[in-house]
């Protein structure tokens, strides 16, 4: 009988591992399945429920993030001490100290991860203006498979591997849980790691990008592009390929076009984000290490999101210019970091919060109107409408 009980616990112990601090704990799936569960979405990113020692929360679905995490109030509800801290990079490659706990039990769909790891984040750093009490990453991700249907908003979650028809894209997975693919663009192949935490569609190494796209249409934006754990990102000068391009694995193409983005601070050649999954039925089947893509029908690869070309931020109580299009008319003469005295005619300090502002710009492009711009120190008033970017 002993022998028996401990080939039943293996058989389901899937994705066991003792050999990294990365990897470890093990899954104990549902005596059903598969389970479904819903989601919702934060520009695009996927927020799921789960219980950590049976206290529900909202979690970002992310395997870009090397273990799962929970903010310090959470953890207290749940029961969970974190320990010493350790040394990490996050998303935009800033060095930082996370204290890390081991959780008892995360429960996603009535599957059981058991005694995973956990660093202590402050989503607040990049979720200011939503209830996002952590992370599920990718030491839980990687070790049972997804199918994300982005349609009915819904996620299947097994222990056996999908067998939904689509495009194969095989992966791997680094020391430190990284989804890592080959992809290939224009005839160049090039390592690509998978970040569902990341909103962009396909980002591309500057270095590699510019000899593949010598003479392409680009939309070119200067500054801050993104917020991580540690907070904002670096500067950096990006370049957008207007047309939608395909991505092939080996010799096959990808049934989703790309909109590529070239950057010149990325620690990997290229990263494909949730912007590129969206747009099919992704399956993630972790135990095999594939992908499986299938093209959403009701997508309009052409349409161009409607932008006024600037984001502003509040920075030391100062609201700061920290992207802008160039080309767009009326910023030619901006910097990053200018500041920002007056919006629409009255002092932009009326907004105390970033979700104030947020909440008001998506107001402003509900009725698509105008912004007008009064820097500090400047007399001009500059005159944003609201419409499609701008192109070199």
């Amino acid at each position: 009988m002993k022998k028996i009980f401990i080939y039943l616990f293996l058989l389901l112990c899937v994705g066991c591992s003792i050999n990294s601090k990365f990897d470890r704990g093990y899954v104990v799936p549902s005596s059903s399945e598969p389970t479904t569960i819903s989601f919702t979405t934060i520009k695009d990113l996927v927020i799921i429920e789960a219980k950590v020692n049976g206290v529900k929360g909202s979690f970002l679905l992310d395997n870009g993030f090397s273990l799962s995490a929970l903010n310090a109030d959470f953890a207290e509800k749940a029961g969970v001490n974190f320990g010493s801290a350790s040394k990490v990079k996050d998303a935009n490659n800033k060095r930082l100290k996370l204290r890390n706990a081991t959780l008892d039990t995360v429960t996603i769909g009535e599957h059981s991860f058991i005694n995973t790891g956990a660093f202590e984040i402050d989503t607040k750093r990049f979720f200011p203006c939503h209830n996002v009490d952590g992370v599920i990453g990718a030491s839980i991700i990687n070790k049972i498979n997804w199918q994300i249907n982005y349609d009915k908003q819904s996620i299947r979650i097994a222990s056996q591997t999908f067998k939904t028809p689509g495009t194969r894209l095989n992966i791997a997975f680094s020391d430190n849980n990284s989804t890592l693919t080959k992809i290939k663009l224009n005839g160049t192949s090039f390592k690509c790691k998978i970040d569902l935490g990341s909103t962009s569609s396909l980002k591309l190494r500057s270095s590699i990008g510019q000899p593949l796209f010598p003479a392409a249409r680009r939309i070119k934006n200067i500054g801050i592009h993104s917020i991580s754990v540690a907070g904002l990102g670096h500067s950096d000068t990006t370049y957008q390929i207007e047309a939608p391009q395909t991505i092939n694995f080996g010799d096959t193409p990808l049934p989703v076009p790309a909109t590529v983005k070239l950057h010149k601070k990325l620690k990997y050649p290229a990263y494909l984000g949730t912007g590129y999954f969206k747009n099919s039925l992704l399956t993630i089947n972790s135990t095999e290490k594939h992908y499986l893509l299938s093209a959403r029908t009701d997508v309009d690869f052409s349409k161009k999101e409607d932008t006024y070309g600037i984001s502003l931020y509040l920075i030391d109580n100062k609201w700061q210019i920290i992207r802008f299009n160039p080309h767009k008319p009326g910023l030619t003469n901006c910097q990053v970091s200018d500041e920002v005295e007056t919006l629409d005619s009255e002092p932009i300090s009326r907004f105390a919060t970033i979700c104030d502002y947020e909440a008001y710009i998506k107001n402003k492009k509900t009725k698509k109107e105008s912004l007008r711009l009064q820097l500090k120190g400047k007399d001009e008033v500059i005159e944003l409408p609201l419409g499609p970017p701008t192109v070199d």
